[in-house]
């Protein structure tokens, strides 16, 4: 799994996940967001945030290797970015797929602060 790479491994994009607890349909994830992602170059000089087409590649990747959502992604909805992520924050992804395994709800808190929510449709 890519995603539980050592932090100075794998590719240069890819959150280092500090726990995973997964239980049926739902994976809650800690992550750890290195300030030396590539993705944070030029997104924004003087204030660096984690582009939303990462947080959704995240996502995507996290469904995969811990729900087992396989198949790809065929829309995304539901869609907000609230607040900024930054590098070197912890931050939590809840992902929680239906019963039908046709699409996962996504979101990215630390304690009341979401960052971002979306769902992944998968049908």
């Amino acid at each position: 799994m890519a995603v539980l790479a050592e932090k100075t491994a794998g590719p240069a994009h890819l959150p280092y996940v500090v726990s995973a607890r997964v239980a049926g349909l739902r994976a809650d994830l800690q992550l750890q967001v290195d300030a030396n992602l590539g993705c944070f170059d030029g997104h924004f000089p003087g204030f660096p945030i984690l582009p939303g087409v990462i947080q959704i590649d995240w996502a995507v990747a996290c469904a995969r290797d811990f729900l087992a959502l396989l198949q790809p992604v065929k829309t995304l909805d539901r869609l907000k970015f609230t607040n900024p992520i930054q590098p070197g924050m912890r931050l939590e992804l809840t992902l929680e797929m239906d019963e039908s395994g046709d699409f996962a709800l996504f979101r990215y808190h630390a304690g009341d602060t979401v960052f971002s929510v979306g769902r992944l449709s998968y049908v």
